[in-house]
């Protein structure tokens, strides 16, 4: 039997009805008694500050929201998209409903967007859709992963290999980018994952930016040793005065799965209109 009390409360009775748009299996899995919990957790603020870290972290609860882009990922199949129904066994992350309100203004305009690591190439075909009038860059440090990804004859997606170990590559590739009149509004990370690397790419990638460009570095693990706030505070120190704003996203969606890893967190730098000078 249900707790009526808690079925009086507006929120708690709107937010069981919209489970039924997500997963009707999933809503009866949850009981009554689990209400006040479930409540507690989407109604919490969206933003929240943490003044006395090093880096701000930001919350976003997006289950009740499925974007254009969280509709094109699961389209291309790609696991940065929680509906990504043709990877089911797959990590499923929530950076569809992140990326849809960060980059929507950008939509119509020419940018000029990168990732770094591309796998399957079905972001590049995400964002080749994304943003029909983007240049797109796409990096990735095995010919194989390049050689299938260039079969497909996207329009206007320039790939090249790049090793993010080497922070000197890196520079050299962006550079080389630069000097055709080429900075981006967009670097996206998803490459090794390895936190070093973030790190390369970060200080490699910082010159080549527009001014307010945006720098995500995606799967950021949650728990595991190494990838603390802190430490990405401590390593960039030197190079913070070339960024407007640092935070460390956390989403949260109820199809997330990223089982085994728990590499959810985007960290997100913009960059701000200070020459460059390292």
């Amino acid at each position: 039997m249900q707790n009526l009390s808690l079925l009086k409360n507006k929120k708690i009775r709107s937010w069981f009805e919209k489970l039924d748009l997500i997963d009707k299996k999933k809503k009866n899995l949850i009981s009554p008694d689990n209400f006040e919990l479930i409540n507690n957790c989407v109604e919490k603020a969206s933003i929240i500050f943490t003044p006395n870290e090093p880096i701000e972290s930001i919350y976003i609860e997006s289950s009740f929201s499925k974007t254009k882009l969280c509709k094109l990922g699961e389209k291309y199949s790609t696991d940065k998209s929680p509906f990504n129904k043709n990877k089911i066994d797959f990590h499923r992350h929530v950076f569809t409903p992140i990326y849809d309100m960060l980059f929507s203004s950008l939509r119509e305009k020419k940018i000029n967007f990168a990732e770094i690591g591309i796998l399957d190439n079905s972001s590049i075909r995400m964002w080749r859709e994304f943003f029909p009038y983007a240049n797109i860059y796409a990096f990735d440090n095995r010919d194989e992963i390049l050689l299938q990804a260039k079969s497909q004859n996207l329009k206007n997606v320039i790939y090249k290999k790049l090793d993010v170990g080497d922070i000197n590559q890196i520079k050299e590739q962006f550079s080389n980018l630069q000097k055709k009149g080429v900075k981006f509004d967009i670097i996206l990370d998803d490459s090794s994952h390895v936190f070093e690397h973030q790190i390369n790419i970060i200080k490699g990638c910082a010159k080549f930016m527009k001014k307010s460009g945006l720098l995500l570095i995606e799967d950021i693990y949650r728990d595991k040793s190494g990838f603390s706030p802190k430490n990405y505070h401590e390593k960039l120190k030197n190079y913070l005065e070339f960024f407007s704003s640092i935070k460390m996203i956390d989403s949260d969606h109820f199809n997330k799965f990223t089982q085994g890893l728990d590499n959810d967190l985007i960290l997100m730098l913009v960059r701000n209109s200070r020459k460059f000078t390292k």
